[in-house]
């Protein structure tokens, strides 16, 4: 099996995706944390940390991955909304089904699925920030 016959990625490409996973999956590692804190201030819920945190921060790499390629050169915003809340509400609806499984108030549960959507715009707005800015270059 050749790997490089069909691959229209060059490695610019790809270390192009890479900037994008590395930038989102630290922004929504860094915002979970923080609502994670407030989570527990208003709650009293703890997370496991060394858990959560990594999850939450491959999941963010995988969006910043991905939305160079569902975004390429378009400038269409319900195809941007369309990624980021497919992402947030996989994630969002998981921990929901969790949840309904446990002793949780469904403010809680709304809050939770909230979250996750939270966490997927604001990297997406600062994905479109660097992208605009040059830092990281769209899919041609």
């Amino acid at each position: 099996m050749n790997l490089n016959s069909s691959s229209n990625f060059t490695a610019i490409e790809r270390l192009e995706s890479l900037k994008a996973g590395l930038l989102a999956g630290f922004c929504v590692g860094l915002t979970h944390i923080l609502l994670s804190s407030l989570n527990l201030w208003l709650w009293g819920q703890p997370i496991n940390v060394w858990l959560s945190v990594p999850i939450a921060g491959i999941s963010g790499f995988l969006l910043g991955v991905t939305y160079r390629y569902i975004i390429r050169g378009d400038h269409n915003p319900q195809l941007k909304l369309g990624g980021i809340f497919a992402f947030g509400l996989v994630r969002g609806l998981a921990e929901i089904d969790i949840q309904l499984k446990t002793q949780t108030s469904l403010e809680e549960i709304a809050i939770l699925g909230s979250e996750s959507l939270l966490l997927f715009g604001i990297a997406g707005l600062i994905l479109d920030k660097a992208l605009q800015k040059g830092w990281i270059k769209p899919f041609a």
